[in-house]
């Protein structure tokens, strides 16, 4: 009694209490490294991952988060990692459009895009430049806001208050649905879905404070398709 209530999987910390996450939400954030459910589910799917990563010739994170960049130095502290956002220069290593990427194509190995494609109009040409500067046989891991039971909803055009009454936040221009596999198939992606519950135990998610319908989504570019 009176010990850790949990441990942070992005920064190894002991956690005694969990803190309030965006909005309020409650035990939500790390204490230490601000790590929300998000980032330490992406933390142990890239600890799990090691074998892969320090091989990598280069990874590419789209809209870089410090608790990330913690993560990959402390797996592969000599793989170089590219960090890249639009509008938010933050940590980033350059400035790009999601839908042109000014890389070679082929020649990342790993791609981590965590809530970006959401916020992205032309989806499908980010997702077929995600093919193209992925190597053959390269890692894409993702995730989004995701509605199992419903269809893509989406509309670029729609004004900041519909925006934020349909999608959630006034920059997002969709909530994916349960036809975002083929929308991924269509750009060259092969894709499997997992929730956090069908990769940790109870134990583990009580432990790394993860939600057990937490979704990720890991994939490669499908054999054959360029």
């Amino acid at each position: 009694e009176g010990g850790p209530v949990g441990q942070c999987p992005a920064c190894n910390m002991d956690v005694d209490e969990w803190a309030p996450g965006p909005g309020g939400r409650p035990a939500a954030k790390c204490p230490h490294c601000f790590s929300l459910e998000r980032h330490r589910h992406l933390a142990v799917l890239l600890r799990n991952l090691a074998p892969v990563l320090v091989t990598s010739r280069q990874i590419l994170e789209f809209a870089p988060q410090p608790q990330v960049r913690r993560v990959l130095a402390d797996i592969a502290p000599h793989v170089p990692v590219l960090g890249t956002d639009l509008f938010d220069a933050r940590w980033i290593d350059f400035k790009a459009d999601g839908c042109r990427l000014p890389l070679k194509s082929r020649s990342v190995d790993v791609i981590i895009s965590f809530h970006v494609l959401e916020h992205i109009p032309d989806d499908i040409q980010a997702m077929r430049e995600i093919t193209r500067v992925l190597s053959d046989g390269g890692l894409f891991i993702m995730q989004v806001p995701y509605r199992p039971n419903a269809l893509t909803d989406e509309d670029p055009s729609a004004p900041v208050e519909e925006r934020i009454k349909r999608f959630g936040q006034d920059d997002h221009v969709r909530w994916y649905g349960h036809d975002l596999n083929d929308r991924l198939s269509v750009a060259g992606l092969n894709i499997r879905f997992n929730e956090a519950s069908t990769v940790f135990t109870q134990a583990e998610l009580d432990r790394y404070n993860i939600p057990p319908l937490d979704p990720i989504w890991v994939g490669r570019p499908s054999p054959g398709w360029r």
